[in-house]
């Protein structure tokens, strides 16, 4: 799922992984899903992405959605400082409806822009990744720098924790139910 303020390049991203071009000129997102197929370690996934509004009218939509998902992109724009502050609100309403075997990685995207033109410096965006506890990507939707990467790191963060959440050694109680054991 991508999420982030609205015009902060989320759709354009979506459709330069997927369709391997550049749409500068769209009509604003309401909600959209793309599916495609990918093979990462070794494995073919089918991948589901969600496209979310940045537009607050929208929010509830996105965040029924939340609860449902493997992997967060969280995307600002390296042009707009408000739409990075904006993160570490959007983190925390995120981080409340997400499930645990969830990941969030951050995107700065626009990394195309002429350094004068942009407001977020790199070791910022990375300070602030770290902090939040989440990988953190330049993009460039435009040129489709890092786009690929930006994914396949989801994906296989995704399957990363999937697999450590799966491997949770389990016990019977005295009912004969399953039940997770967590090591200490």
């Amino acid at each position: 799922m991508l999420m982030g303020a609205a015009g902060v390049g989320k759709t354009c991203i979506i459709k330069r992984w997927i369709e391997r071009r550049y749409f500068g000129e769209y009509i604003p997102t309401k909600f959209q899903k793309e599916t495609t197929e990918v093979a990462v370690k070794g494995k073919n996934c089918k991948v589901e992405i969600l496209d979310t509004a940045g537009l607050s009218a929208y929010w509830s939509l996105r965040d029924s959605f939340v609860r449902t998902v493997d992997g967060i992109m969280l995307v600002f724009s390296l042009n707009d400082v408000e739409s990075f502050e904006y993160l570490t609100t959007l983190h925390e309403q995120v981080s409340r409806g997400m499930r645990e075997d969830s990941t969030i990685i951050i995107i700065g995207n626009k990394e195309d822009l002429p350094e004068d033109v942009r407001s977020v410096n790199y070791h910022l965006a990375q300070e602030t990744a770290n902090k939040l506890g989440a990988e953190y990507r330049e993009t460039s939707a435009m040129t489709g720098f890092q786009i690929d990467d930006a994914f396949l790191k989801l994906i296989e963060l995704c399957m990363d924790k999937r697999i450590a959440v799966n491997d949770v050694p389990t016990k019977k109680t005295k009912k004969g139910k399953i039940t997770q054991c967590r090591q200490q």
